[in-house]
């Protein structure tokens, strides 16, 4: 297989065997987890398989992934005054409105 240079080889999560390009991974696996129906998926990223839970329960504490389904639990540095606030502006006296006024 002729490799370009932005391309990089990936191991199926499945069988280690398996080396492709990491754009055609997700289709591979696609195929490749029909032969593998008792392995357990990372709920933060599919691609990531195990053979028995508790491999995926330490995974699932590590997991690089974690970060993009909870975004807010991991920010560094939290944004005061994120969502903006209306305060009302009492009016004054009388603001009636006054149709004709607008039209003379």
């Amino acid at each position: 297989m002729l490799l370009k240079p932005h391309q990089k080889l990936v191991r199926c999560p499945f069988d280690p065997q398996h080396l492709l390009t990491e754009d055609r991974l997700q289709k591979h696996v696609i195929k490749c987890m029909k032969n593998y129906p008792n392995h357990v998926k990372c709920p933060y990223n599919t691609l990531h398989c195990f053979l028995n839970k508790n491999e995926l329960e330490g995974h699932i504490m590590e997991c690089p992934d974690k970060v993009h389904s909870h975004p807010w639990k991991y920010q560094k540095q939290r944004i005061i005054n994120e969502v903006p606030i209306q305060i009302d502006v009492p009016r004054s006296g009388n603001e009636e409105e006054d149709w004709e006024a607008e039209y003379h």
